[in-house]
């Protein structure tokens, strides 16, 4: 009711969220531009950086500390899902290619430096995009993680509540950085529904909700868990993309070396939830101390003891 809808559009909460939703709006901007400067292998290998990021993070703010198990745990992970990312897609062998190329005469392709150059640049400034999504991502989740678990009058406000006060700070940026995109790539922010690369279809209607349906699921693991297990689930995530992606769509081939890398991620998540799980030991009843006085007592009954009778009749 109205009680609700005032909560949502209280001040104080929205000014609170709003350094974690800028930050998750600008994440996604630096994640547009990046994709379009450098390969989809490179940027899977540094977005996995979250991991240990997230880590750091949280150790650094908010005081988690992690065992040295576990930090080897989350490396092992980051290094599985490098590697997956890293793994090829084409079931041609580089030999097959190799003699491909030099039946085939392309010609000779000469390159200017300045092109080379430009290349290079377009390379770099894509890689410290991807950075900064990393980072701008990490630490976005780990203040939000705070916001998320802190009372408001006594009560800890519901979900649906914060996620609107998160929208605020998020949607005016989100509009801020399609404009600076748009003037970087010389578009027409007018042609959001439609342009040169297509409008919009049931199948583009889809893919949004499902991406608001997965910050909304994010956000519920942070603020039921944290960010570190937010950043584990992306990572089991691979699982079934990669299910969809060889058996429902079919757009990759099956991959065993894939499969296998996968089933590491799988057992490196599950040692990783054994470290943070520690079985409940019931507590063991205190063992009864004698009394101080009654110790005393009796020590005092021992040291005077009468004699018998029949020493007392000798006597």
């Amino acid at each position: 009711g109205f009680p609700a809808v005032k909560r949502c559009l209280d001040r104080r909460s929205i000014i609170r969220f709003s350094p974690a939703g800028v930050g998750w709006a600008l994440a996604d901007v630096c994640e547009v531009l990046a994709v379009a400067r450098i390969d989809p292998a490179m940027y899977g290998v540094i977005s996995q950086a979250r991991l240990m990021g997230s880590a750091a993070a949280v150790w650094c703010l908010r005081g988690v500390r992690q065992t040295w198990l576990q930090w080897g745990i989350l490396f092992s992970l980051t290094v599985v899902c490098m590697a997956y990312c890293l793994a090829p897609d084409d079931p041609i062998p580089n030999k097959e290619r190799l003699k491909w190329w030099r039946i085939h005469d392309f010609g000779k392709r000469e390159t200017a430096e300045e092109e080379a150059l430009e290349l290079f640049q377009e390379r770099m400034l894509g890689v410290a995009l991807a950075l900064s999504k990393v980072a701008l991502s990490v630490l976005s989740g780990v203040y939000g993680e705070s916001v998320f678990k802190t009372s408001q009058d006594g009560e800890r406000p519901e979900l649906h509540i914060q996620m609107t006060q998160i929208s605020f700070s998020s949607a005016l940026v989100a509009c801020l950085g399609y404009c600076a995109i748009c003037f970087l790539e010389e578009e027409d922010p007018r042609e959001f529904f439609q342009g040169d690369d297509g409008h919009w279809t049931l199948r583009t209607l889809a893919v949004s909700l499902v991406y608001c349906w997965r910050e909304w699921i994010c956000n519920f693991c942070v603020k039921i868990f944290d960010s570190l297990a937010k950043n584990i689930c992306n990572a089991m995530a691979l699982v079934i993309t990669y299910f969809f992606t060889v058996v429902v769509s079919k757009e990759r081939p099956f991959s065993v070396l894939k499969v296998m890398l996968l089933l590491a991620v799988v057992g490196e998540v599950v040692n990783y939830v054994g470290t943070r799980w520690t079985p409940q030991v019931p507590d063991e009843e205190p063992e009864e101390k004698p009394n101080s006085v009654d110790f005393c007592v009796k020590e005092y009954q021992e040291a005077f003891i009468p004699p018998p009778a029949a020493n007392l009749q000798k006597q």
